[in-house]
């Protein structure tokens, strides 16, 4: 089935203060059982710097979506390990043609504390925002998402009507991902953005819309949502 986009910015800029062409979402819930991260309790050392499970950049999330390796935790021998799950056969490999991959812009993804937030600060501990990333495809950060709300939709206004809902395909259902059974609701959608205040927790859209939302990194029922930019 063709997958629907919503244009939500028509004269989209990035990081660079680059012109990106238009800004497309997703419609709807595309898939799922792709946790932001694959390990819960253990912090990862990478090029001298800690890093925790709620990074975008190191996330495996980011990793599904462009066909990246990650780096992820072995518990077994207590220390970091290449995975390679999506190299090259993520989504942007699996759900687009090789002439619409090169008409995807590459975009450098805001990662900052101050795009991750939706009012820029709202108590996000620093150390969990990342430096930017140059991805094809993303996920919208909390400030984002809220940014490109029907107006008047404030962070956390939920409710029947709300733009931030997103219906679960069929597909996302056979992996895994939650739908409300109260027909005008959708399901759980993951963003980019770290929660404020614990290192294992990463924000999502709730089924109602609710941007005020966190859901534990491990989480395989939370769907994906994602974003790219392209110039037509």
């Amino acid at each position: 089935m063709p997958i629907k986009w919503r244009v939500v910015d028509p004269d989209y800029k990035d990081k660079s203060g680059s012109s990106q062409g238009k800004l497309l979402v997703a419609e709807n819930i595309l898939t799922a059982n792709v946790p932001y991260y694959d390990d819960w309790k253990n912090n990862r050392t990478i090029d001298g710097k800690t890093v925790y499970p709620n990074n975008y950049m190191h996330s495996q999330i980011r990793a599904y979506l462009n066909g990246y390796k990650y780096t992820g935790y072995d518990t077994s021998s207590s220390s970091n390990v290449e995975k390679t799950q999506w190299n090259n056969k993520g989504f942007l490999q699996t759900a687009f043609t090789s002439d619409a991959i090169n008409k995807i812009i590459t975009t450098k993804v805001d990662n900052a504390k101050e795009q991750m937030s939706y009012d820029g600060t709202n108590g996000m501990d620093e150390r969990y925002a990342c430096d930017p990333t140059d991805d094809k495809i993303f996920l919208l950060s909390e400030k984002e998402v809220v940014q490109y709300s029907k107006s008047g939709e404030a962070y956390n206004s939920c409710g029947e009507g709300n733009s931030r809902i997103r219906i679960t395909t069929d597909f996302a259902k056979a992996n895994n991902a939650y739908q409300s059974t109260t027909n005008v609701y959708g399901g759980y959608w993951w963003l980019r953005s770290p929660y404020y205040d614990d290192s294992f927790i990463a924000s999502i859209v709730n089924s109602d819309g609710d941007a005020d939302k966190g859901s534990a990194v491990l989480n395989g029922s939370d769907g994906v949502v994602p974003a790219l930019s392209i110039s037509f």
